[in-house]
């Protein structure tokens, strides 16, 4: 009797600590992708695939469709040691319903922009 309820014991242990890390396993963060220096960003160039940028830079750190438009924005963010701002975004615009880059645009990170709308100095 006594080595049964040593035993349940045991188990009881066993299955709280099995939820607990499970638990914590499940509440970590993805890893966040590496950000892409200004030379590779500079490689981009229009009439390019989606798979040529995604081997260049990455996968973006946020993407978003235009319905009305009809294209995809991919953001990436970058650090450019030759801007007076250096943390940059590089906005990478698909072409209608197609798979090739129609145009970019780059801009200062609105997150560390105090005139921007994250307004981290």
């Amino acid at each position: 009797m006594v080595w049964t309820v040593d035993r349940t014991r045991r188990t009881v242990r066993t299955l709280a600590w099995a939820v607990a890390t499970g638990a914590a396993a499940a509440c970590t963060t993805p890893p966040t992708p590496a950000k892409p220096t200004g030379a590779q960003v500079a490689q981009v160039q229009i009439g390019q695939t989606r798979d040529d940028v995604r081997r260049m830079l990455g996968a973006p750190v946020s993407s978003m469709v235009l319905p009305r438009l009809q294209q995809e924005v991919w953001t990436y963010k970058y650090y450019d040691v030759t801007a007076p701002r250096p943390h940059m975004e590089l906005y990478v615009y698909f072409e209608p319903m197609g798979q090739t880059v129609l145009r970019t645009e780059a801009g200062t990170d609105k997150d560390f922009d105090p005139g921007g709308s994250g307004g981290r100095n």
